[in-house]
């Protein structure tokens, strides 16, 4: 009984580190998008939202 006790809590650590890996990667790297985004001196959310609907053109339906 202890060493499947054992085992289960060591497959419950493992799928926490790739859980906890796969938040990390993505929040880095939604950081750096953000934070890359340069709508003439402005950063952040809004400025990316402005520079996708550029690049949609008018004739876009989601604009």
């Amino acid at each position: 009984m202890a060493l499947l006790w054992g085992r289960s809590k060591a497959v419950f650590g493992i799928l926490s580190l790739i859980t906890w890996a796969l938040i990390l990667v993505v929040t880095v790297k939604y950081v750096f998008i953000i934070m890359r985004a340069d709508n003439r001196g402005e950063g952040g959310i809004f400025a990316l939202t402005a520079l996708v609907l550029q690049h949609l053109g008018k004739d876009s339906a989601y604009r």
